[in-house]
């Protein structure tokens, strides 16, 4: 895992930048490329297992702010958090 994370902050010539901004990076328009874009990062960040991250040892406030964007999010945002 911690592996994984490291490789997002290395330039990726796959994409043509680093994975951590490829996955910030917000969808600006609702057409199928940017669905298709979207579901690559959800099945990314499967394949790396974020989905078994243990945020327990976040602190309360971060959870919180987390918690917070997650509940800000669009439909058409959910893919680019």
């Amino acid at each position: 895992m911690r592996a994984d994370l490291d490789r997002l902050l290395v330039h990726d010539p796959e994409i043509g930048m680093p994975r951590l901004r490829w996955l910030t990076t917000p969808a600006v328009e609702a057409t199928a490329s940017a669905i298709g874009v979207s579901i690559e990062k959800l099945l990314y960040l499967r394949a790396v297992d974020a989905h078994h991250l243990d945020l327990s040892i976040l602190p309360r406030e971060r959870r919180r702010f987390l918690a917070m964007v997650g509940r800000r999010s669009t439909v058409q945002g959910a893919g680019t958090a």
